[in-house]
């Protein structure tokens, strides 16, 4: 009986810190993003990949946007974030629309601390109250407009 016990403890350890690192893993590594009803990653040329992580202590997503393009563009979107519930959080006020200029064969990354390409940094608690209740993160209206000048 003893050894059923402890086989069932050491069994019991292994699948909850395998999956605690499964998880860890998996918030730090960066996402493709869907970016169309159609399930296209890459929109006239831009892809888009999140990554949770921590600024200065706070929950956030950093968005990582790739212009392939050997021009210029303007990428346009609205943040959703999906709770653990399986509802979407979508803030549709035209102040939360966002819009970013991106040099041709660039890649850009928000910055926590610099500051830079700060429409790349999502605030969880701006789309919940407990981070814990956070699933994932998508675009919503994804749009790509080319800028010949």
């Amino acid at each position: 009986m003893r050894v059923k016990t402890y086989f069932f403890i050491w069994m019991l350890f292994f699948v909850c810190t395998s999956t605690t690192t499964l998880k860890a893993q998996s918030m730090n590594e960066w996402t493709i993003l869907l970016l169309d009803v159609a399930g296209r990653t890459k929109v006239d040329g831009v892809e888009v990949f999140s990554k949770y992580s921590k600024c200065q202590g706070e929950d956030v997503l950093y968005l990582k946007i790739y212009n392939h393009n050997e021009h210029r563009v303007t990428v346009k979107w609205y943040d959703a974030v999906r709770n653990q519930q399986l509802v979407w959080v979508i803030k549709e006020e035209p102040s939360n629309h966002k819009s970013i200029l991106i040099e041709p064969n660039l890649e850009i990354t928000g910055d926590c601390i610099s500051g830079k390409y700060s429409e790349c940094i999502v605030k969880l608690k701006d789309f919940m109250d407990n981070v814990n209740n956070y699933k994932e993160y998508g675009i919503y209206h994804f749009e790509v407009n080319a800028v010949m000048k």
